[in-house]
């Protein structure tokens, strides 16, 4: 799996600002397990997020800077913290990271959405990314419509 420079391999996953490691299926930190590898997903865009509670905009908006990144998206289970609750791991291609809340997953298509206590975020997938990808770099000005 080699895409825009994001390689994946599901017994070398390495999560640089959380400093664990995937051994096997599972990220650890220390001795302790805290999740457990469900999904992975090559080519993955972030198409929207939207505030689902009454956080401070100066708190919440850093999630905004995501739009729009592409990169290779994973799914989680918590082993740990909340115990079989899910969330999601977005690698961008420009080396930033984006780690959801735990929250409920859906997906519909080429989308997976995850809604959180604070968020809620859509993520195109699969084929879906890269032909949205394609779209903007041919005609920049289209925006983030999908």
């Amino acid at each position: 799996f080699v895409r825009w420079g994001c390689k994946l391999n599901l017994r070398n996953y390495l999560d640089t600002n959380h400093r664990r490691r995937l051994h096997g299926r599972a990220v650890r930190k220390g001795a302790e397990t805290v999740a457990r590898l469900i999904a992975a997903y090559e080519s993955a865009v972030l198409l929207s997020v939207e505030k689902r509670d009454g956080t401070e905009d100066r708190v919440w908006d850093w999630r905004l800077g995501y739009i729009g990144k592409p990169g290779c998206l994973s799914v989680w289970e918590s082993e740990r913290k909340h115990p079989g609750q899910r969330f999601l791991h977005l690698n961008c291609r420009s080396t930033d990271e984006l780690t959801t809340g735990c929250g409920k997953i859906t997906e519909d298509g080429g989308r997976l959405s995850i809604t959180t206590k604070h968020s809620r975020y859509i993520f195109l997938i699969g084929g879906e990314a890269e032909a949205w990808q394609e779209r903007r770099s041919e005609s920049p000005a289209t925006g983030l419509s999908g």
